[in-house]
């Protein structure tokens, strides 16, 4: 059975606040070829926007351009999602289940048990405190065996303002820290470094940087001659 809503609503900001809901349910990511990825959240408005903000996953380079969504309870989300996932056989979804596939025939070795794991893993957002200086970010990890935990990742509020980051993209780029991470067995609280905070702050620069370049390119070169190209020739 498809989707309840059969149309895709377009992935932008102004159309997920709009329409999906910061209730828990699945979720569908489609661009006008194919269908890109489908999870499962606590939060699919929440999640959509985090989608939004990602600058470099395998989903993001297949363009999506729509999403679909439909509520459901969490009992019953994870057998949703592996239904809809088998109805639309979304690229993302594949290439993780070939991962997995992939393993099985490699020799059972703790690290590469984990990094499958790691992989399949996927993480929600539920919320944050303060701790002297530190905002902590909470999100619920889901393991390919849908077994759960609850991971942390701390940011240093004073490098934040250092390197220009933006608050509210905090939670997506905790998000990819964890998803970037090959340990999550062995680590449930992390810190996102100054380090990473100074990649990313030159990643947007390069980015505007590049972005500035295109405009001017894109400009039309002015001439001297400005109506040289209709004047009539004179008569002698």
């Amino acid at each position: 059975m498809p989707f309840d809503q059969s149309i895709p609503q377009p992935l932008t900001p102004v159309a997920v606040n709009a329409h999906a809901p910061t209730a828990s349910g699945v979720y569908g990511l489609s661009n006008s070829r194919e269908w890109v990825y489908i999870g499962e959240t606590d939060n699919i408005r929440g999640t959509l926007l985090s989608h939004l903000q990602e600058l470099d996953t395998s989903i993001v380079k297949r363009h999506p351009t729509g999403f679909a969504f439909e509520l459901c309870d969490q009992p019953s989300r994870p057998a949703r999602q592996d239904r809809l996932v088998r109805e639309y056989e979304p690229i993302c979804n594949r290439h993780l289940s070939w991962c997995a596939v992939v393993s099985e025939s490699e020799p059972r070795t703790s690290a590469n048990r984990v990094s499958v794991r790691s992989m399949k893993m996927q993480f929600s957002f539920i919320g944050f405190s303060q701790v002297t200086g530190f905002r902590v970010f909470a999100f619920e990890g889901t393991a390919a065996d849908r077994t759960r935990t609850e991971y942390k990742v701390k940011a240093d509020l004073a490098l934040v303002r250092r390197y220009g980051i933006q608050i509210q993209d905090l939670p997506l780029l905790c998000r990819g820290l964890l998803e970037r991470n090959g340990d999550l067995n062995q680590q449930c609280t992390m810190t996102f470094t100054e380090e990473e905070m100074r990649l990313h702050a030159r990643t947007c620069a390069e980015a505007r940087n590049a972005a500035i370049h295109k405009r001017k390119s894109a400009r039309k070169p002015t001439t001297g001659q400005i109506g040289s190209g209709w004047r009539a020739p004179q008569q002698w």
